[in-house]
């Protein structure tokens, strides 16, 4: 008991998350003067639940409409060959010295053995109906979070004069609206870290993970030492450029290619706008220089750290949507390149 007790003083040490001078105790007895109704502690397990069910329901409801709409995954089938099964667990692309040998041992020629092969890959794949649903299933929350968020910050000083971010930090007061907005993106992220090995896989699947593990840690910190007012700035920043592209991939998969490459130009428009110029000129900038030195604490500079990781992640993710663009310009259908290897 006693080395628990130490474990969970050093993790709560105030002198961490709070600037000089300041407790929890303070925010507290602040906090308590508004009367706020919503307790993240509670509240948040049962908005993970919420969220797992409310994913659940959506996949049912979308496989449904896709069902009797005629929406069907036409991936080939494969013979049941003993032999080129053993062979596929060890190597999904055999080399022609390995495919030879193949035809000596199976009644099929190099050919039938090669598109054997690349059938099997296929079945790998993600099935349509599962890419559609997740797709749906994001692109319906971040539209839903953008306009709460939008809704939520509009009246917001800090939104539109980041020095707001700051006045009387760390003991500022936050409106019931702020806090559900928390509540809801701390869940969704959460969510998608518990279903990320469910989820489709795509080429930058450790660049997912690591940009959700951030996003959650940054909420975390920004909640707990009560800076939530440029916590809801970075969050106002990221979800409105992912409304586009989970939309532009969901037509994109129904083989409607205009809607495709409108949704397509609309989030390259939207990128572009907050993750490569307000994110790090006018978010990353409070966070970094707006606030008083006298604020400072290592929560909040872990915070900058984590920052600043999302926008090395932002400049990586900028060079595959420009080499779409490219495409886009050529004369070719936007094609999400990161999907060309799913499951592999």
């Amino acid at each position: 008991m006693d080395l628990f007790s130490r474990g969970y003083n050093w993790f709560w040490n105030e002198r961490f998350w709070l600037p000089e001078n300041y407790t929890f105790k303070d925010i507290e007895n602040h906090n308590s003067e508004t009367n706020m109704p919503i307790r993240m502690r509670v509240h948040f397990p049962l908005a993970v639940v919420v969220m797992l069910f409310l994913r659940f329901l959506h996949y049912r409801i979308v496989g449904f409409l896709c069902k009797i709409n005629g929406v069907v995954d036409n991936r080939p089938t494969v013979k049941n060959v003993p032999e080129l099964h053993a062979c596929y667990r060890f190597t999904k692309r055999p080399s022609e010295s390995q495919i030879d040998a193949l035809t000596k041992r199976v009644d099929m020629s190099q050919r039938q053995i090669y598109v054997w092969f690349q059938n099997r890959r296929s079945l790998d794949k993600p099935e349509l109906l599962q890419k559609i649903k997740e797709g749906s299933w994001r692109c319906l929350f971040y539209a839903f979070i953008s306009c709460f968020g939008i809704w939520t910050l509009w009246s917001a000083p800090w939104l539109w004069d980041v020095s707001y971010c700051w006045k009387d930090f760390p003991l500022q007061t936050m409106q019931t609206s702020v806090v559900m907005y928390y509540l809801f993106e701390l869940s969704f992220y959460t969510c998608l870290l518990i279903t990320a090995l469910h989820d489709v896989r795509r080429l930058d699947f450790k660049e997912q993970v690591i940009h959700h593990l951030a996003t959650v840690a940054l909420l975390s910190l920004s909640y707990v030492n009560n800076s939530m007012r440029i916590g809801s700035l970075v969050m106002i920043s990221h979800d409105v450029a992912d409304v586009f592209l989970e939309g532009c991939k969901c037509f994109n998969y129904l083989k409607r290619r205009v809607l495709a490459d409108i949704g397509f130009i609309c989030f390259v428009v939207a990128f572009c706008a907050t993750r490569l110029c307000i994110f790090p000129f006018h978010v990353i900038r409070a966070a970094s220089f707006s606030i008083p030195f006298a604020r400072m604490c290592p929560s909040h500079i872990l915070s900058v750290a984590f920052l600043l990781l999302l926008q090395i992640l932002h400049l990586f993710w900028a060079q595959t949507i420009f080499a779409i663009v490219k495409k886009v310009l050529m004369g070719e259908h936007a094609e999400d390149s990161r999907s060309d290897v799913e499951g592999e």
